[in-house]
């Protein structure tokens, strides 16, 4: 489904779409009709989230008087003054591009076409997606004298592995780009119009069923003319909003009411219920529209100098969550003014939530348009219609709601006091329970460790493009801003580094700058020298530090690295605002924060350019490989160093052993390496598998084998057992020096039993040797195969210390003995060279 929101109030509209798409990356494209060229904007990635939990608050759940975990309730350039635009007639086979910028991982053009023609061609030349059979209704907004937004995103022939925002599945063996099943990142665009109307003419083209989610912030309640009216599931009043915005998230107590609560209860209560984290992205929207209608404003500060620490993350690499997080610390502050001053118009105002499969004719043949109305009482409410759930309410909870604020009574508080101290003689309870949930967790990861090899892989074969409801829509405008293309940087040094804080100059400055540093080596030395100092410049611009530090990264050299390797050295916190912990890590990372910015969010910020332009030096995958333990300290580093291990490990002399200890002590980049790691073969595999000093390495490579298993079984099978072919002439074990792997494959009978046969020669041949532990290790793997043959389990003795029976060698040779033949048995019995007065001899005689 594809969910939007509408926002409109004196004469200012806005409109955010975050689409489902799947296929490749460079197939993602979105062409969207304007009238005329709006502002753009990022949005939040889990805006869609936010605005669900601002209808419907989560519920935080607390068991009165027990001490158990609660659950729930956690769950382009400078934009100037608005100005009229008035589009001068395009001839019929030109395209005018009226502006180009960056936004977070999208490229975007808006353009003014004199046919639908002449607007794919342009499309097609610069590699946008222009989509096919829609050459009417692109006309139809041509002769309107609308303008189009094209996106793409950047690619830039990255791998195939690069990772994306809302990335769920990798296809390998791209060329180029990349391959995700989800969503793409969010985008908002305003513009000032005379009335409410919504083109969805474009998305009619897509396929499957137009369901739709739209939230509309209007001055009153609206439904959309032409859609069923029961499409309409929800209105909230202003009022109600802004208590769900800014109030304490509902309360359920399970097991008693308030009265019940104990001390433990009321422990970081306040703190759960707290409604930022689940709908502030909401609040945000709201009211940064609402304060755009006050201050006649299309493009806000902060929504600017997000866009600007978006490109230079860009020019680092860095994209995704992580790095959105820290973006949003550093302007969080004027988000806060910006809220306070507009909660009070958005307590006027009135949300409405439709809901349905829109009609293809009416979407095709014309824009959206709304009537007011006012749903139906009885139907307005969350257990009608749930937005989280998006649909009925189908679990309705027992215990007691609480919606008000909870006063913590003096008693409690006492108590609380002596949590913090450590002196309650409640708190060993705490510990043992804590203790109880840590064996828990362990007992599930062993559980998954122990199985997961079992567990088959492969790829799943990703569908061709689907894009999601190029929701067309946009949104009809009389005024909006034109977006200025980067200027030229001009001057002497000191105007070169002045203008990194000029947002028109900042790149092309920056640009400048490491072509005077590849000059001789004074000048480079000087050009660097002053690059440093505005970069470790805490009263500096932030931007000016990130597009000095972007600059330095490029320029290279070990001076420089030392002086960025001193910049993200230095702690991040203060008194007042200290580090934050990543959660459930243990460790600092400053890619978690909480909702509130300042100082040390910037400085955060800035140690994160530090780290990745210092990652953007390094010279050879060893180097790389060494920067990757940053990841655990800087996460948003997971995937410029992703790209470039993906890039340059698949044919450099950097061992498997190697790549695939990375992948597992870095988890951020097991993903992205498995390519790479893949394409080195089963042969390399197996080598690493038997052959690495760390057991965990050989697990980790017998995984991978069993992945490729799943693509060509047979072939992996026969690899492996040619691997561990019985030898008698052996000193050694093809395993030799640690455990025994056999890869978790689809083992057909017949290569089971070829395996069993070489598996139970090494057996017999460990026996003469007198080495128990091998013959353990044997014996743990030919349980698998025997269950694999189908061959019926004999009763033996336990193994000391295990809760498994323990066969010998010789009643392992005689089980296998039955299921091969006679014939066979006798072969390996001389292959191994036992005598003839053996057990085995006498075993054989009673197949």
């Amino acid at each position: 489904h594809q969910q939007t929101y509408v926002f409109y109030k004196d004469g200012v509209e806005s409109f955010v779409i975050r689409p489902g798409f799947q296929g490749k990356v460079e197939e993602f494209g979105m062409l969207i009709p304007f009238p005329n060229p709006p502002a753009i904007r990022k949005v939040s990635d889990n805006i869609f989230e936010h605005l669900a939990n601002a209808v419907d608050p989560p519920e935080v759940v607390v068991y009165a008087g027990a001490q158990v975990l609660a659950r729930g309730g956690f769950g382009g350039g400078r934009g100037g003054e608005a100005s009229m635009m008035v589009m001068a007639d395009s001839a019929k086979n030109e395209v005018t591009v009226l502006s180009e910028e960056a936004v977070g991982m999208y490229e975007v053009a808006v353009l003014e076409a004199g046919s639908s023609a002449a607007l794919k061609k342009w499309m097609e030349q610069h590699k946008y997606k222009f989509p096919d059979g829609m050459d009417g209704v692109c006309d139809d907004y041509v002769n309107e004298g609308w303008c189009f937004v094209a996106v793409k995103t950047k690619v830039n022939g990255k791998s195939g592995v690069d990772p994306r925002p809302g990335q769920r599945k990798v296809k390998t063996g791209l060329p180029e780009g990349g391959s995700f099943d989800g969503f793409v990142q969010a985008m908002g665009f305003r513009f000032k119009s005379d009335e409410l109307v919504v083109p969805m003419r474009l998305s009619a083209f897509n396929g499957g069923d137009l369901r739709n989610i739209v939230y509309l912030l209007t001055d009153g309640p609206r439904r959309i003319r032409s859609i069923p009216e029961e499409y309409v599931v929800r209105q909230l009043n202003g009022e109600q909003l802004v208590k769900n915005l800014t109030g304490p998230l509902p309360l359920r107590i399970m097991g008693g009411g308030v009265k019940d609560l104990q001390a433990h209860n009321y422990q970081g209560l306040a703190a759960r219920r707290d409604p930022y984290p689940r709908n502030g992205a909401a609040k945000e929207l709201f009211t940064s529209d609402i304060h755009s209608t006050q201050s006649d404003e299309m493009s806000l500060r902060h929504e600017r100098r997000e866009k600007e620490l978006l490109r230079i993350g860009e020019r680092l690499g860095l994209r995704g969550p992580d790095v959105d997080r820290l973006n949003k610390a550093a302007i969080q502050e004027e988000l806060n003014q910006t809220s306070e001053k507009a909660v009070e118009a958005l307590s006027k105002m009135t949300l409405t939530v439709v809901d349905g499969d829109f009609p293809r004719e009416v979407i095709s043949s014309k824009n959206l348009t709304f009537d007011e109305f006012r749903m139906p009482k009885l139907k307005n409410s969350r257990d009608y219609y749930n937005c989280v759930q998006k649909g009925p309410v189908t679990n309705k909870m027992q215990g007691t709601l609480v919606l008000e604020e909870l006063e913590v009574p003096e008693k409690i508080q006492k108590q609380l006091e002596k949590f913090k101290t450590g002196s309650s003689d409640i708190t060993p309870q705490f510990r043992k329970r804590n203790w109880n949930r840590a064996w828990i967790v362990f007992g599930a990861i062993f559980g998954l460790v122990l199985f997961g090899e079992r567990i088959g892989g492969g790829w799943r074969k990703i569908n061709k493009l689907v894009a999601g409801l190029l929701i067309g829509a946009a949104i009809l405008v009389c005024g909006g801003e034109r977006v200025f293309a980067q200027e030229p940087a001009t001057g002497d040094l000191s105007s070169l580094i002045k203008q990194l804080d000029e947002e028109p100059t900042a790149q092309a400055a920056t640009d400048a700058l490491v072509k005077l540093a590849s000059g001789e080596k004074s000048e480079r030395d000087t050009v660097v020298q002053q690059l440093i100092e505005l970069a470790k410049d805490d009263q500096a611009a932030v931007t000016a530090r990130g597009w000095s530090i972007a600059a330095l990264g490029e320029i290279g050299g070990l001076d420089i690295d030392e002086a960025l390797l001193s910049i993200h050295r230095q702690p991040a916190g203060n008194e007042n605002n200290p580090p934050v912990f990543a959660r459930g890590r243990g460790r600092i990372a400053p890619g978690y924060f909480p909702p509130h910015g300042g100082p040390a969010t910037e400085k955060q910020l800035v140690q994160t350019w530090a780290a990745a332009a210092r990652v953007a030096m390094a010279q050879s995958p060893d180097a790389l490989i060494e920067k990757a333990q940053l990841i655990n300290q800087y996460p948003p580093l997971g995937r410029p160093i992703s790209q470039r291990l993906v890039a340059e490990l698949s044919g450099s002399d950097v061992s498997l052993e190697q790549l695939l200890k990375v992948s597992m002590e870095v988890y951020q980049v097991a993903g992205p390496l498995t390519p790479a790691i893949m394409n080195r073969g089963a042969d390399e595999l197996l080598g690493v598998m038997t052959g690495a000093e760390d057991q965990n390495v050989r697990r980790q490579a017998a995984a991978y084998l069993a992945n490729l298993g799943a693509q060509d079984t047979d072939a992996i099978s026969e690899s492996v057992i040619e691997h561990y072919k019985f030898d008698g002439s052996a000193d050694r074990v093809p395993w030799d020096g640690g455990p025994l792997f056999v890869p978790s494959l689809n083992w057909s009978k017949p290569k089971a039993s070829e395996l069993m046969r070489h598996l139970v020669g090494w057996d017999i041949k460990a026996y003469q040797d007198d080495n128990m532990e091998l013959q353990r290790q044997l014996h743990n793997n030919l349980r698998n195969l025997a269950q694999r043959l189908g061959i019926p389990r004999q009763r033996g003795r336990k193994a000391g210390g295990f809760n498994q029976q323990f066969n010998s060698p010789r009643e392992w040779f005689q089980l296998w003995g039955k299921h091969a033949g006679q014939d066979e048995a006798r072969i390996l019995l001389e292959e191994v060279g036992v005598s003839k007065n053996s057990p085995f001899w006498r075993a054989l005689k009673r197949l």
